[in-house]
């Protein structure tokens, strides 16, 4: 059997063209691909308009039909479990089918709830190499859901040959339960060197580009906008992203008055995102949780100045008042003052620049982590 077949097994994927959801997990395929693996991607299908099957600059993309509602499991407030069950038969049938027709030699399922269940089994019937990557919302959020999904989650990571996981919580999280710290390698989605721009002239402009669902708490930076225009009238704030939330925002920012400074742009080609970074001084996250973030690292190589929540994820890369500055959640007048000393502080912004392309250069770039993943998989081939 040829040993350079790879196949992706996950949860998160660009479901169309320009989409962000799983961006992270087709720019690691492209790159691998180039790499010289063969690459095949079973994913499910959670739009009516999406391809089953598409082929993308050397990667095969399979999308496994199941009752979606038209939106992913992790968006329910209740566990849907019945379709969760077809969604877990479908994959394994679909998996199962690819693997051997495509003679795959490695699985990585992305997500450990419920891709890496589907995986589990996938490549204990056809005795495979099982990598899984655990990247956030399938640690941190869908496990506290229920005892029951708790201990799925911990019977799909004892029976993986190894585990990535994509931030230092996580990977201490994944310890606690019990599982051998040697199966665990803390690696993030890296970024891609589009990022690193030439630095230019930057507006007073705060950016964000997290989507518009609960768990990113976009309220709490719209709630800020008023304190921050008190000390910058001439300030603006640029939310990138689409989601749930946008039209109560939206009306949020009328109802406070501040709608005239936000621009709520929407969804944007991933390839704008260095452009439309390197143009502001302030990036924020408000997120409640999160893995590594992806937005994070962008920001961090674009150069501009990083004020996000402190939360776990984040403290991995920021220090407080050197390369950025945290703020606690939910509290958007706290929020309000670090946007206003960013804003006023230049040579701090300059410094933290400085630092922040090093950091990203030695730990966040694909040229550092696509090496590392590389070593993982041979060493479970040999």
């Amino acid at each position: 059997m040829p040993r350079n077949r790879l196949l992706f097994l996950t949860s998160s994927f660009p479901d169309f063209p320009g989409g962000y959801r799983g961006s992270g997990i087709l720019e690691m395929s492209l790159r691998l691909a180039a790499s010289g693996w063969k690459m095949y991607i079973v994913t499910p299908r959670i739009f009516a308009k999406s391809p089953i099957f598409e082929r993308m600059n050397g990667i095969y993309i399979w999308r496994f039909i199941f009752p979606s509602g038209g939106k992913i499991l992790a968006d329910y407030k209740k566990t849907p479990y019945l379709r969760m069950s077809f969604y877990i038969l479908s994959g394994i049938i679909f998996s199962l089918w690819i693997c051997i027709k495509k003679r795959v030699s490695l699985i990585n399922a992305h997500f450990v709830i419920p891709t890496g269940f589907v995986a589990v089994f996938v490549s204990r019937l056809l005795s495979l190499p099982l990598v899984i990557t655990a990247h956030g919302s399938d640690i941190l959020s869908l496990p506290g859901r229920s005892v029951f999904l708790k201990r799925i989650a911990i019977f799909t990571l004892r029976r993986a040959d190894r585990i990535i996981a994509v931030s230092e919580m996580i990977r201490d999280v994944i310890s606690s339960w019990g599982i051998p710290q040697e199966k665990i390698v803390c690696l993030p989605i890296g970024i891609d060197e589009s990022c690193y721009l030439p630095d230019r002239e930057r507006e007073n402009l705060v950016i964000s580009i997290r989507n518009l669902n609960p768990v990113y708490n976009v309220e709490t930076l719209i709630r800020a906008v008023g304190e921050v225009v008190e000390h910058f009238p001439e300030a603006r704030f640029l939310i990138v992203g689409d989601g749930t939330e946008r039209e109560r925002l939206e009306a949020l920012a009328a109802k406070l008055g501040v709608a005239k400074s936000v621009d709520f742009r929407g969804r944007v080609p991933r390839e704008e995102i260095p452009k439309i970074l390197s143009c502001g001084k302030v990036y924020v996250s408000t997120s409640l949780s999160d893995g590594t973030s992806v937005s994070l690292l962008e920001a961090l190589a674009s150069g501009i100045f990083p004020v996000v929540s402190d939360i776990p994820a984040n403290t991995q890369w920021i220090t407080n008042g050197e390369n950025g500055y945290l703020f606690p959640r939910r509290e958007p007048h706290l929020l309000a003052q670090k946007i206003v000393l960013a804003l006023k502080d230049d040579t701090l912004r300059r410094n933290a620049r400085e630092k922040n392309r090093h950091l990203i250069e030695e730990k966040g770039s694909w040229n550092a982590i696509i090496p590392r993943i590389e070593d993982i998989y041979r060493s479970l081939l040999k």
